[in-house]
């Protein structure tokens, strides 16, 4: 059975969901599935199953491995989402840098041919002179600065998603380790007839 695009995203035109780029398609759907809804309820696990905390140091590894691994397998689904979404816009950046860079690179090279085929049928054959008439051209000069603002580019984005990977790992190992740890205050309402609510707080001291 075949389903049109018109079909799957109502009156949205098939143009403009073809222009979606597919990694941000991927982490928002990352994004819905971990954040749980409202009105789901909640399944009660089996009572012959034992919960095993997660090592901080495991923690650090998947969300290094994976962006997102480390904080959804200790039930920090936000934030797993979060941290995904970021690194999923940075490898879309990195990408569509790299691919935007050997496109001028391609442009530079054929307009270098171009030169130099010129040239040779003037009869320039000094090296030095055929460096100069290449530096010479304007058009070459703005495909040269261009591929460097590219490669600048590009290694900004690679630095930025080292830069997430770390943090994620690093806020996956804090995570990990405080997920053990107690309420430090519980905060109790209880009504007391008449319109008003006795609000009492509890703090653990000890075990």
């Amino acid at each position: 059975m075949t389903t049109s695009a018109s079909g799957l995203f109502g009156g949205v035109p098939a143009g403009v969901v073809g222009r979606v780029p597919p990694v941000l398609v991927c982490a928002f759907c990352f994004v819905v599935a971990s954040v749980p809804l409202s009105g789901q309820e909640a399944i009660e696990p089996d009572s012959a199953a034992v919960f095993i905390p997660v090592k901080p140091s495991t923690a650090f590894l998947r969300a290094v491995l994976l962006p997102g691994w480390g904080h959804a397998s200790i039930g920090s689904h936000t934030r797993a989402g979060f941290y995904f979404t970021l690194e999923a816009i940075t490898a879309y950046g990195l990408l569509r840098t790299r691919t935007r860079l050997n496109e001028i690179n391609v442009r530079a090279e054929f307009r270098e041919n171009v030169l130099r085929e010129d040239l040779a049928a003037e009869g320039v054959t000094d090296l030095a002179e055929i460096e100069s008439a290449l530096d010479g051209d304007a058009a070459l000069e703005d495909m040269r600065d261009l591929a460097d603002s590219r490669r600048q580019q590009r290694e900004d984005w690679a630095a930025l998603g080292i830069f997430l990977l770390l943090l994620s790992g690093a806020d996956a190992y804090v995570s990990a380790h405080l997920q053990d740890f107690p309420a430090p205050i519980e905060m109790q309402a209880t009504p007391a007839g008449d319109g008003r609510v006795e609000v009492g707080f509890r703090i653990k001291v000890g075990r």
